[in-house]
């Protein structure tokens, strides 16, 4: 956004220094009357909350206003386009020096869910972008459902590795 210049704000890159054990990052988003009002926040939730008052020992490295370590691909680009009525398309491109490892006959696996209310995905695939060094996945969601919107989330794995930042997005069926 050239007026709000989102890239200039505040933001940070979290790098655990040890394993947090099992758990998940749950984005935030809260109300504001404001489109100026920044409203997005992730939280690290263990799947087991300590008692109260027991402390629970974290450690992590944080990188304020630069750029982050890319030791994982991340998104660059993402674009959406109707194929028929109600039927939706989607293109997400990776970048990043973990991907140099691959090719068109060794791709990682992507994985595409649909985060609160299942919906149906389908024809997910990778495709290399030789020209441009980028990954793209891409994927498609079919024109019924029974459901108004949806959380969906995307990413790259390499065998059990997630290997990319995950790519978040709410998708409002019948509004795309």
């Amino acid at each position: 956004d050239t007026n709000m210049k989102y890239h200039l704000r505040p933001s940070a890159w979290i790098e655990p220094n040890q394993n947090f054990g099992k758990g998940s990052l749950q984005l935030y988003r809260f109300p504001t009357k404001q489109d100026s009002d920044d409203n997005v926040t992730m939280l690290w939730v263990p799947n087991e909350v300590p008692e109260v008052g027991q402390p629970i020992n974290l450690e992590y490295t944080i990188y304020w206003n630069v750029n982050p370590p890319k030791k994982i691909a991340y998104v660059v680009s993402t674009r959406s386009n109707q194929i028929k009525e109600g039927e939706r398309q989607f293109f997400i491109d990776f970048k990043g020096d973990i991907l140099q490892s691959f090719n068109e006959t060794n791709l990682p696996t992507p994985v595409v869910e649909s985060w609160n209310d299942p919906i149906d995905i389908t024809n997910v695939s990778l495709q290399m972008i030789p020209e441009s060094e980028k990954i793209r996945l891409s994927f498609s969601i079919p024109s019924k459902h029974s459901i108004k919107s949806t959380e969906l989330k995307a990413y790259i794995k390499d065998k059990e590795e997630i290997i990319s930042e995950t790519w978040i997005t709410t998708y409002e069926h019948g509004n795309q």
